[in-house]
């Protein structure tokens, strides 16, 4: 077993039943993928497939809300790449403000950290070496 904390889990609330209504009546059923910014997920301008998941717009880790503007109802496919890129960004936010990663480990052990000084660990038994015999 590893000794690494899990991932901060952000506080994400579903969009309320009213919203997810007026979403699905503004995009026809269809996928609002051109809603979402191109150039940070590299989804398609235009996408025919029908609308599955309601998803945010700005991710509630990048400060969104669960407004009628920032929901969008995509496709699987393009909702699939874009929580992947969402799940990426997020990680790599929480890796510089040091809330995981070898960072935050460190922050956490503190003066326990592994270095030569310490090692070996207290308790354990020392190998004795014996020289090596020549043979004549």
């Amino acid at each position: 077993m590893t000794d690494r904390a899990p991932l901060p889990v952000e506080t994400r609330v579903e969009f309320r039943a009213a919203v997810k209504r007026a979403v699905r009546e503004r995009s026809g059923g269809v996928c609002e993928s051109h809603l979402i910014p191109r150039h940070m997920y590299g989804l398609p301008e235009q996408c025919a497939n029908a609308g599955a998941d309601f998803d945010h717009i700005t991710p509630c880790a990048a400060g969104g809300d669960n407004s009628l503007e920032n929901a969008a109802h995509l496709c699987k496919p393009c909702h699939l790449l874009k929580s992947l890129v969402d799940n990426a960004m997020a990680k790599k936010a929480n890796r510089r403000q040091g809330k995981t990663g070898q960072q935050a480990r460190r922050k956490r052990n503190g003066s326990k950290l592994q270095s030569r000084s310490n090692w070996p660990p207290k308790g354990s038994r020392k190998i004795q070496s014996r020289p090596m015999r020549r043979e004549k």
